[in-house]
């Protein structure tokens, strides 16, 4: 019998909600000294992060397309990356030419001079195109691997892994803005 070629699961799925009953595998969520004392079971994860964000990679989709204003009122063109509809990358434009930015770097820029669909066809473009690094770095406080997102020869993000090296983790923050602002 051939084994289901099934995606890794998001992180948080099947966290009960309100007194309803598990479904699924849930990642544990352990203490800061648990990192500490299996140190060496934690590096042998890392291997799995960077295989199961391989397998991700052909699941990923575009989402909505944002603008922000920064405090000073600098423009930030932004995009989520889906996986199973849930925001997981995040890519940023520039607000004048509609090419993607890699991380890191922010134009100064107050207004924008690219249409919403040079936009959407460079984002399209970015997940056909994009690479997934083999290297990992980890993020002690939120107990994940981040593994780099490349796209023409840029670093443009990272796609978080949890700590079990299975479970591919939100990014929240950047799903409730896309929710709210994106078109």
């Amino acid at each position: 019998m051939a084994q289901e070629n099934t995606p890794p699961p998001l992180a948080g799925q099947g966290i009960p909600f309100a007194g309803q009953p598990v479904s699924g595998p849930v990642p544990p969520i352990p203490g800061p000294a648990a990192l500490f004392t299996h140190t060496a079971s934690l590096l042998n994860t890392a291997r799995q992060a960077i295989t199961s964000a391989m397998e991700v990679k052909k699941y990923l989709t575009p989402g909505k397309i944002w603008v922000m204003r920064a405090p000073g009122g600098e423009v930030e063109i932004k995009a989520g990356i889906l996986y199973q509809n849930v925001a997981v990358v995040v890519v940023r434009f520039d607000p004048f030419s509609g090419e993607i930015l890699p991380a890191g770097i922010h134009t100064r820029a107050y207004d924008i001079r690219v249409t919403d669909e040079i936009l959407r066809q460079k984002l399209n473009e970015v997940i056909s195109k994009l690479v997934i690094l083999q290297g990992v770095v980890f993020r002690e406080p939120e107990g994940c691997w981040l593994i780099p997102i490349v796209y023409d020869y840029k670093i443009i993000s990272h796609l978080k892994v949890y700590m079990d090296g299975v479970h591919i983790v939100p990014d929240y923050m950047a799903d409730q803005e896309m929710r709210w602002y994106g078109k």
